[in-house]
């Protein structure tokens, strides 16, 4: 009786060492599937866009749009309340730290429509109808002899909108570079194009010996063209830029 006690219990102890083994082998596997699929999320909230909510109001309408401080570009559309970007942030767009529900988004684009991290209150109103009126004058006045003092382009607007822009890899046409030349700016560096011929336009800056100002209207609209048709996420028809 007691060989076959003794036999028994060790027979007993030899499954539950099985046993155990059988479990710790299993706890360490969905600890590493729970490590994989944390993982997964991590990289999943890091390959969506990292930025912030800003705002602008045009014309007595605001918008909001998604911004990143990290790539100075724009990251989304424009969205028409704060609401709207909040759920679209919740599910497609990410922070430093990761993912956020709809509440911490919706905190702060009400937030930074009152202060923005890019500008100021007065740089966030924008409008377009005064710019949208000299920008028709200017293309209907092919003979152009005169200045548009209301051709101004808002400055938060026009940095916006560079930060947006998918601009083509191409050059100039020569034609292009050499108006630019008269105009008194670098034929191989376009950054400052649009501001110099609109200044010129507007007569804040003076015309400079030699050059008229077709050539600044033709540099101008040459510029505001590519500007405005390569812009993302459908900027150039939700703003409706003439």
């Amino acid at each position: 009786m007691k060989k076959y006690t003794d036999r028994t219990i060790k027979t007993v102890v030899r499954a539950a060492t099985v046993i155990a083994i059988v479990l710790l082998l299993f706890s360490c596997s969905s600890g590493d599937s729970e490590k994989s699929e944390a993982s997964n999320e991590s990289r999943g909230a890091y390959s969506m866009p990292v930025g912030g909510i800003e705002s602008i109001t045009v014309d007595g309408t605001d918008y909001y749009f998604g911004y990143s401080h990290i790539e100075d570009r724009v990251i989304t559309r424009l969205f028409s309340s704060a609401d709207e970007i909040s759920d679209y942030a919740a599910k497609a767009m990410s922070q430093r730290d990761g993912m956020h529900d709809k509440a911490y988004w919706l905190a702060q684009a009400n937030a930074n429509h009152l202060d923005s991290e890019l500008t100021d209150r007065e740089g966030q109103t924008i409008s377009l109808t005064k710019l949208n009126d000299a920008l028709l004058r200017l293309k209907q006045d092919s003979d152009l002899n005169q200045t548009i003092p209301s051709l101004v382009i808002p400055s938060h607007l026009g940095y916006l909108l560079e930060m947006n822009c998918n601009w083509p890899d191409e050059e100039p046409p020569l034609e292009i570079q050499t108006i630019a030349v008269r105009l008194g700016l670098e034929a191989d560096d376009r950054s400052p194009w649009l501001d110099e011929s609109a200044a010129i336009l507007s007569g804040r800056s003076p015309l400079p010996k030699g050059a008229s100002f077709n050539d600044a209207r033709t540099l101008f609209l040459w510029y505001w063209k590519i500007l405005v048709e390569n812009q993302d996420h459908d900027w150039n028809s939700q703003l409706g830029f003439i």
